[in-house]
């Protein structure tokens, strides 16, 4: 399942197990800083990507602008069919 944006992130940080936070690439918002930090001390896999490819992986893709930061929680998406 995926959370989008800060307040969502932020409150899936707090209670899921998230496996996964997509941030946009040369973010200057704070919010999103702090959350990419705070996933990278918790050991959490986190990538960047363009105002493009999050907006593609957005649930909700309407509208201009992407949100900054995407998490994927529950499920690796490494991971094989069988796990």
């Amino acid at each position: 399942m995926q959370r989008c944006g800060v307040e969502e992130v932020t409150a899936a940080l707090d209670s899921e197990d998230v496996v996964l936070l997509l941030v946009l690439r040369g973010s200057e918002d704070l919010e999103v800083i702090r959350l990419r930090e705070l996933a990278e001390s918790r050991g959490i896999l986190v990538q960047e990507g363009s105002k493009t490819d999050l907006w593609r992986m957005a649930r909700s893709n309407e509208g201009e602008y992407p949100p900054g930061i995407l998490a994927l929680v529950g499920r690796d998406p490494n991971a094989n069919v069988e796990q």
